[in-house]
């Protein structure tokens, strides 16, 4: 070995390749431990801009799935064209039924199935019923007429029952 080439294996030749800790992962100090959590939350909120919701992603996907025609080599294309469908022609023995295809309606709450037409029959029953109850209920000129009619009915079985008699 000749004395212009350095020699890989002395401490000299380490101790001038590392003079700082380059460790990756390690954060020494405070400061750099605060200044990284700081990047990791700007990222984080970064990426929650610019990422869509996942519901508002697969409907956009949906949509434009939806737009596309069937491609020609699709199988499906194929076993639908054996049985006669012309995709310039709409569907039915003269061509003249239905050109697009019928919309996909997803349910995305989380109410079971029927559920909405059970709360609307029964939304429909309460209004019947309050309906019945309001149309069944006194108005109050006759709730007045009512008591204004018992109030005399008082008055004459009063004048009668202290009316002194002639005949004793």
């Amino acid at each position: 070995m000749s004395d212009d080439e350095p020699d890989y294996m002395s401490d000299a030749f380490l101790t001038e390749a590392v003079t700082q800790d380059v460790r990756p992962g390690l954060l020494h100090s405070h400061k750099q431990k605060r200044e990284h959590e700081l990047w990791k939350k700007k990222e984080i909120i970064e990426e929650r801009k610019i990422a869509k919701p996942s519901g508002q992603l697969e409907a956009e996907v949906r949509e434009d799935g939806l737009q596309k025609p069937i491609p020609q080599d699709n199988k499906g294309f194929a076993m639908l064209a054996k049985m006669g469908f012309n995709p310039a022609k709409g569907l039915g023995k003269h061509g003249q039924g239905r050109m697009d295809p019928i919309g996909i309606d997803l349910k995305t709450d989380k109410q079971g199935l029927g559920r909405k037409a059970a709360v609307k029959e029964i939304l429909e029953m309460k209004r019947k019923m309050l309906e019945e109850h309001k149309k069944k209920a006194l108005s109050v000129t006759d709730f007045r007429a009512s008591l204004s009619e018992k109030v005399q009915e008082r008055q004459v079985l009063n004048f009668e029952l202290f009316e002194p008699r002639a005949d004793v």
